[in-house]
């Protein structure tokens, strides 16, 4: 699946026969559960699902890219750049070349990058930040975002311009022009999306093509950040007072809204796939959803700050996030995951039961849900299987405070 892009600055697996004994396929692998996914407690006593890290800086940061697990950028004010290459255990400064404030950083690869920020700044690097030069934009407006992963396109006031492959970036042409500035992009092979202040967003069939225009009506809010899974055909755009909305490809984009408990501007939004997503926002607001913001809803979580959030981003893996903001503020999520056991039933029918146990973290489990093979979800700790054939199970647990737990994936194969 093509990751879905994150808001960075633009910016989750497994036989009876009758009589016999039940035999899994090799790599069935034991969890823990984190009860505090989203950090909360009741009586507000739990550990931090986020945890701080040093950025080195206090000026504030504006976007975040990780090219791998190891390998990660933040960009901020007066041309800041910190880098970690060992997954944010330390960040150090890299020299930019300029004092403009950057708000937006990509890398393809763990050695070239691009920032884009005030007065149609653009630095570039192929070493990794060892060192920065500067390209020309073609235009002094600012550039508030450039995509992290998928084709290079930076965006900001009235600009959408793509790398000529030299020092120099050009216009993509066909792209309206935009009443204000589109504050966030993501792109895939031959489709992106954009967004801005008056709620508008734009899709394309191509980075040079005449394709871009609106893929919605204006949607009356304020927009900030959009990302989209182009594997699964769905996303999120966030914005003003707190405003949500996913987005679904329908044969057309459809946006619904959705309820993210806050009137805090959302600033960031990033998603594993079109279930386990993040939003930040003003006053150090977070919050998650394991289940595609729907079923179970946002789950606001306990940041540990009061800095205002700029951006959040995922990369391949659902149990590891990061988010920057004011202040040099740089965050870490790391969640653990389920205890699943599977056990045998000799009944001769070739019956497969498993049990799916919470492990008691900061606050008991107040619900275990599971579906089988995408119907859907029930309550319970307990399922068994009859069918032959291969049957995949998502389940996940919520905790007294209401905090859902990212949902997992077991897939059990049941041979006659």
């Amino acid at each position: 699946m093509d990751r879905p892009e994150p808001c960075s600055g633009t910016q989750v697996a497994r036989r009876r026969r009758p009589g016999a004994s039940t035999q899994l396929v090799a790599g069935l692998t034991l969890f823990v559960l984190l009860l505090t996914a989203a950090g909360a407690s009741a009586a507000g006593a739990s550990a931090p699902a986020w945890t701080a890290q040093t950025s080195g800086t206090t000026a504030d940061l504006n976007s975040v890219c990780f090219a791998d697990a190891a390998h990660g950028w933040a960009t901020g004010d007066n041309g800041v750049v910190v880098a970690t290459v060992n997954g944010g255990s330390t960040w150090g400064a890299q020299t930019s070349g300029t004092t403009s404030d950057l708000y937006g950083v990509s890398f393809a690869s763990d050695s070239q990058g691009y920032a884009v920020g005030a007065g149609g700044t653009i630095v570039a690097t192929t070493d990794g930040g060892a060192t920065w030069v500067a390209q020309d934009s073609g235009t002094n407006l600012d550039l508030l975002a450039v995509s992290c992963g998928g084709p290079t396109i930076a965006t900001g006031n009235g600009q959408v311009l793509f790398p000529l492959g030299t020092n120099a970036w050009s216009q993509v042409s066909g792209v309206p022009t935009p009443p204000s500035s589109m504050s966030s992009v993501v792109m895939s092979d031959d489709t992106g999306f954009t967004c801005g202040p008056v709620g508008v967003v734009y899709d394309t069939g191509g980075m040079s093509t005449s394709g871009w225009g609106p893929c919605s009506d204006p949607l009356g809010v304020q927009l900030s950040c959009v990302t989209w899974s182009f594997a699964g055909g769905g996303g999120w755009v966030v914005g003003g007072g707190g405003a949500v909305f996913a987005g679904y490809n329908l044969g057309q984009i459809y946006w619904q809204s959705q309820p993210s408990g806050t009137t805090a501007d959302l600033n960031g939004v990033s998603c594993i796939d079109t279930t386990n997503c993040w939003v930040v926002g003003d006053g150090g607001f977070t919050s998650a959803t394991w289940t595609g913001g729907s079923y179970g809803g946002w789950n606001t979580a306990t940041s540990g700050t009061s800095q205002d959030l700029n951006a959040v981003t995922y990369l391949n893996n659902p149990q590891v996030a990061w988010v920057v903001g004011d202040g040099g503020t740089i965050l870490q999520w790391q969640s653990a995951a389920t205890l699943a056991y599977v056990t045998r039933s000799d009944g001769g029918h070739g019956d497969v039961a498993i049990q799916l146990c919470a492990t008691r973290g900061t606050l008991p489990a107040w619900q275990t849900r599971w579906r089988v093979d995408g119907g859907r979800w029930q309550v319970g700790n307990l399922l068994t299987l009859r069918r032959p054939g291969t049957s995949h199970v998502q389940y996940y647990s919520v905790d007294t405070a209401g905090l859902h737990e990212i949902v997992r994936k077991l897939a059990v194969r049941i041979v006659r």
